[in-house]
């Protein structure tokens, strides 16, 4: 996997495909924008291109998930991340001619970073223009992401309704788990501390199977922590009837 880093007419062929479709990415920076590793792939594993990306480059640090282009907007959803990279990602593209701007998510699609330095009053309208959609477009997958994690709350037998459905392609599948596991995140941390503790576990492994895109195994934790959150609510209820019986 030598020379992996991609610069001129290779660079600009893949940011345009970027612009159709999600693409895996790895970027190492250098010292500078010269030495900076840069890759967007259609296969290889963001976690497989970040360590030929960190072998190739010369700097020590290292990022590395999904990206996808809107307009001159790149936003890189990331497994793996480090300080300041939009700044050095739009300093690495500027040098290679490329004017965009960098948009910087946790795995859950949460903003971790967004540089808008040095720009003109148009751009900044644009990118306001844009993050606006990005963010039309979040509330639209969140109101899908609640149905979706309905019906995960329903089928406490561990079935895959999303994943056998089979009608959506795989990076609309990972957006679609991505939303129910912030969902059932939240859920967790509004459980009780002392039941935690495994929920939080089967959680680790749900998003661990996101990462490696495997989401028969990430829906069935998601579907197992639902249940046990179910569980626990009806429990819940079920004492608080009692209680308000007794007091009457």
């Amino acid at each position: 996997m030598a020379d992996i880093g991609m610069r001129g007419k290779n660079l600009i062929a893949m940011i345009a495909l970027a612009k159709k479709r999600d693409l895996n990415f790895a970027y190492c920076p250098g010292n500078d924008a010269k030495e900076d590793v840069f890759v967007l792939d259609r296969r290889r594993k963001p976690e497989i291109l970040g360590r030929a990306a960190k072998s190739e480059g010369t700097g020590t640090k290292l990022c590395y998930g999904s990206a996808s282009i809107t307009g001159k907007v790149i936003s890189l959803t990331c497994d793996k991340t480090l300080d300041n990279v939009a700044k050095k990602l739009e300093k690495f593209l500027k040098s290679e001619a490329l004017s965009m701007n960098v948009i910087v998510l946790d795995e859950f699609g949460n903003l971790l970073e967004q540089h808008t330095d040095d720009q003109g009053e148009d751009d900044l309208a644009n990118e306001k223009k844009t993050a606006a959609k990005i963010a039309l477009e979040n509330a639209a997958k969140e109101t899908r992401a609640a149905e979706d994690a309905k019906i995960i709350a329903t089928k406490a037998d561990n079935a895959s309704p999303l994943v056998a459905n089979g009608t959506d392609d795989k990076a609309t599948m990972l957006q679609r788990l991505k939303a129910i596991a912030t969902q059932v995140k939240a859920a967790i941390q509004m459980a009780p501390a002392a039941v935690r503790p495994p929920l939080v576990k089967e959680f680790k492994k749900a998003v661990a199977a996101l990462q490696g895109n495997d989401f028969t195994a990430a829906e069935a934790s998601l579907t197992k922590i639902a249940g046990a959150l179910n569980k626990l609510t009806a429990g819940t209820n079920t004492t608080e009837n009692t209680e308000e019986k007794g007091k009457t």
